[in-house]
């Protein structure tokens, strides 16, 4: 049996939408989800990191209880990480630690030279993931 699908969410609208997608691939696969926070520990200890690390941390909790209310009536077993690591690292390292068939993102489609300027999360992590990831836009409004 594959591992669990391992989804990156940050609250967004994006991250919402990839969470349904991927809720609704990991039912059909019959596996579970890893729903992830991810963020980057502060690059400057002024006095404050320790504080930043704890404050980044319940956000993230937060952000997840939220995410795992979103998806609860699919039925799908849902599990959850706050990681303290850049968000593309943290969610390879996450898929690697589960054996996750795919990493799921979301995206606003960026433009792709603004992707590779900016450094957008799922273009790093088509470029650095062994894992196959799925990319989901927001749907277009009518």
């Amino acid at each position: 049996m594959a591992g669990e699908l391992v989804v990156g969410y940050d609250g967004l609208e994006c991250a919402q939408t990839a969470l349904r997608v991927a809720a609704g691939l990991a039912k059909s696969m019959e596996v579970g989800l890893i729903i992830v926070f991810a963020a980057e520990p502060p690059q400057l200890n002024l006095g404050g990191a320790g504080d930043q690390r704890r404050l980044l941390a319940e956000r993230g909790a937060e952000l997840l209880d939220e995410a795992a209310a979103l998806i609860a009536e699919s039925g799908v077993e849902v599990s959850q990480r706050v990681v303290d690591e850049k968000p593309e690292h943290a969610l390879i390292t996450v898929a690697d630690e589960c054996h996750a068939p795919i990493i799921v993102v979301g995206t606003y489609s960026e433009r792709p030279l603004a992707a590779a300027l900016v450094g957008s999360t799922p273009h790093k992590l088509l470029h650095l993931s062994n894992h196959p990831v799925l990319v989901v836009p927001v749907p277009d409004e009518e």
